[in-house]
């Protein structure tokens, strides 16, 4: 089956940036990203006292929202312009996916979806590691034997350097992976959009994790992020968002985990369908110790549901395992390249 879909592959032909129109329908990105900015420069303090506020004040917490707001209608208008620059790129790559499936073998298994971990024996000794951290994760959770947990996940901690560490290795695994799809007449598709996705999280998380540097370097940021921020640092997910509240990172970082280590699999198993879109789009799915890692992540309960010494255990026990999860990710995916190209070359 792999030998079938690597020829499917390579029979496919790469679409022309430039060939054909795209849709109008793209257009309106353009006016979405103007009508964004507008909103933002219109929605200043005078105005909103003016019209919103029935004693024409606003309170200092009122005024820090607005700005979060303002700031995330601009950051989202850059993304609407970014998209309708790249729009021709996009329709191209969308059109492969669609002749992939077209060309996709209605027989797909889980086995030509997932890729293996070379060389093989990587895989038994990652897999121990991970059962070894389990049982810790395990015991360190029960209350009154969290003290080496206490040690390890304390500010800049082991588990917060290691967290950092395995983001920015896959990061650089992802960026490696997307670059040769830079150069001119190279095959382009949905894959390598992907890998730049993934190095851009992978890359965002960990400087995230070191506060942008500030850990490192001593600066200072404005006044603006360090009020909205309850650790008073430079990091975009520690700020207190309105009716969100501050720790609304952890959950989504739970909700991410269920999705990659309990959906994901369910779906890969169980669904034909599914299986044929993600071949067809070209996702670079995780192998399935990396799915096992987001599964033991999505177990581990959210802080202050057991009273532990430290109330971040769970939290910071979390974001590496779901870390040392996508280092394992991008290594495979890197390494399966190389195993496939090696394989066709010969």
């Amino acid at each position: 089956m792999s030998e079938k879909i690597i020829n499917n592959t390579e029979v496919i032909k790469d679409i022309s940036c430039h060939s054909g129109k795209t849709h109008w329908t793209w257009h309106l990105l353009f006016g979405i990203s103007g009508m964004l900015i507008l909103t933002a420069l219109i929605f200043n303090d005078a105005f909103m006292e003016r019209w919103f506020s029935s004693d024409h004040h606003i309170t200092d917490d009122g005024k820090k929202y607005l700005n979060l707001l303002r700031y995330g209608l601009l950051v989202m208008a850059g993304g609407c312009i970014v998209l309708w620059t790249l729009r021709k790129k996009i329709t191209s790559y969308f059109r492969v996916a669609v002749e992939r499936w077209k060309e996709s073998p209605s027989d797909l298994d889980a086995s030509s979806i997932v890729p293996p971990l070379h060389p093989a024996g990587l895989q038994q000794v990652l897999l121990l590691i991970l059962s070894l951290w389990t049982v810790f994760v395990v015991i360190t959770l029960v209350p009154g034997y969290d003290t080496w947990a206490a040690h390890l996940t304390h500010e800049n901690g082991v588990t917060e350097t290691l967290t950092v560490i395995f983001y920015f290795f896959a990061g650089v695994m992802a960026i490696i992976l997307a670059v040769p799809s830079l150069r001119r007449n190279s095959r382009k598709g949905l894959f390598y959009l992907w890998l730049l996705g993934l190095a851009e999280g992978c890359l965002f998380v960990a400087l995230e994790e070191t506060n942008w540097g500030e850990i490192y370097f001593h600066y200072e940021a404005g006044e603006l992020i360090r009020a909205s921020n309850y650790q008073n640092e430079v990091s975009l997910h520690n700020i207190s968002l309105p009716f969100i509240g501050s720790y609304w990172a952890n959950g989504l970082l739970q909700i991410m985990a269920i999705c990659g280590g309990v959906l994901l699999p369910l779906m890969i198993r169980f669904s034909r369908s599914f299986r044929r879109i993600l071949w067809s789009a070209e996702f670079p799915t995780p192998p399935w110790l990396s799915q096992a890692c987001f599964f033991v992540a999505a177990l581990i309960p959210q802080d202050q549901v057991i009273q532990l010494q430290r109330a971040n255990i769970p939290s910071e026990l979390r974001e590496v395992t779901i870390a040392f999860g996508v280092a394992i990710w991008l290594w495979a995916t890197s390494r399966n390249r190389c195993y496939q190209y090696s394989k066709h070359i010969n």
